[in-house]
């Protein structure tokens, strides 16, 4: 375990896709961290929020996010996982093996160890479907909201601003893939601990996948619609 987290942080540090450079001046500095302050902000439960419904919120604010970010990146960051045919099977055998470690993790064993007896289910009262097709409609406003818009906010978004600020360290990633991760959690705060702490540890596999695919959005995007499938149709079985 000990030399597999080694790896992990090795490769972490020797990515050799460049990232956003560190800002220099504090204008930029302060530019930076006022924007992920406030596109977090909107994305945190107790936060404020914008006058949009589910599921257009977090596009919106993904869109927002955007036009934050410089071209350069943006272009070079919807461009990976796919130019090629020997790229896009490498980006669906990525999305399959992080899908894959999600679903074997152990989250109820360690949400049964962490947490008090009958405290360890996570509230997802609100997620019931009576009908095939209530499932499907969701399905689809899933991916647009969490499987596409949550990785250029959570992934890409953050991941890069909070590597302008810090620098292309390999502090500046284990750091950023740890307030990355956190925030992730927080924000399905209504799902309770269980769900923080899930999200949350979901969040930092995409966090280190993200580096370790050389930011290939595309097999996050795939492997995160592919979890979220998985855990409403299983919702949708049990009814």
């Amino acid at each position: 375990m000990f030399s597999i987290s080694v790896s992990i942080l090795n490769m972490i540090h020797t990515g050799d896709v460049k990232g956003h450079e560190a800002v220099s001046t504090w204008k930029e500095r302060a530019i930076t961290g006022v924007g992920i302050a406030v596109i977090m902000a909107i994305m945190l439960p107790w936060g404020f929020s914008l006058p949009i419904e589910f599921p257009y919120e977090t596009p919106v604010l993904a869109l927002l996010a955007m036009a934050l970010m410089s071209k350069n990146s943006l272009r070079q960051a919807l461009a990976t996982g796919y130019q090629s045919t020997r790229q896009f099977q490498r980006t669906l055998l990525t999305a399959a093996i992080l899908t894959a470690i999600v679903l074997l993790f152990p989250f109820q064993w360690l949400l049964d160890l962490l947490l008090p007896d009958g405290h360890s289910k996570s509230d997802l009262g609100d997620f019931k479907f009576n009908h095939l097709i209530d499932l499907l409609a969701f399905l689809g406003k899933m991916v647009l909201s969490a499987a596409i818009a949550e990785e250029l906010l959570f992934r890409f978004f953050l991941l890069e601003q909070w590597q302008r600020l810090a620098g292309a360290t390999r502090w500046a990633r284990i750091s950023g893939c740890l307030v990355s991760s956190t925030l992730f959690g927080l924000a399905h705060a209504n799902q309770g601990t269980p769900g923080i702490l899930t999200t949350g540890l979901v969040g930092l596999a995409l966090c280190i996948t993200y580096y370790l695919s050389k930011r290939n959005l595309l097999a996050l995007m795939l492997a995160h619609a592919c979890i979220d499938i998985y855990g409403l149709v299983g919702l949708y079985q049990s009814a």
